[in-house]
């Protein structure tokens, strides 16, 4: 696996994609994300902001892609306002979501060295892909199949999420951390 992650790049183990290809599969775009997957690459997806009203839909009923692939590799992240609900604008889906974070009000760069603060999935996927980081930083030999579910492992279950977000999951970093990489299913104690 090893050797194929340097196709991609120099020991990528994961990717932050905060992008809409479109509504229709492309069959390109999924080789290239089970590519990645072949090579042990875990591939974090922002479930989407919504329609043009800023209404969050249901991806199950209507999918949008690279986040809509059913992968293995795909982790595919919605929004949370500040009270642990689903933000008002962000996507959902019970199968094709697997997990949110916190989504409104996150304090981001922006250009000429400024930070400024945004919303939207595209500031909650990077959290995810920032806890997937660290994991890898404490267990440099976990798969991305064990990272994967170490974060989704180590989520709260959220009240407000359960109809939204499979397993109602919201991240927790210091969760993903207590969950053995090495055997996911079962947690360090």
């Amino acid at each position: 696996a090893t050797l194929m992650r340097s196709q991609f790049g120099v020991n990528v183990r994961v990717t932050n994609n905060s992008w809409v290809a479109g509504t229709e599969p492309d069959s390109n775009l999924y080789a290239a994300i089970a590519a990645a997957g072949a090579a042990d690459i875990l591939f974090v997806a922002a479930a989407g902001n919504g329609d043009v009203l800023g209404r969050g839909y249901d991806l199950d009923a209507d999918p949008h892609y690279p986040a809509a692939f059913d992968l293995d590799n795909i982790l595919t992240v919605a929004a949370t306002n500040a009270k642990d609900g689903l933000a008002r604008f962000s996507n959902y889906g019970l199968q094709t979501v697997d997990i949110a974070a916190p989504g409104i009000a996150i304090v981001s760069t922006e250009p000429g060295g400024q930070y400024g603060s945004r919303n939207g999935t595209s500031m909650a996927a990077p959290q995810v892909t920032g806890v997937a980081a660290l994991l890898w930083s404490r267990v440099s030999y976990a798969t991305a199949a064990e990272v994967r579910e170490a974060i989704l492992q180590g989520a709260d279950s959220i009240a407000g999420l359960q109809d939204k977000v499979g397993g109602g999951r919201r991240l927790n970093a210091h969760g993903a951390l207590l969950v053995d990489t090495a055997a996911p299913l079962a947690t360090l104690v």
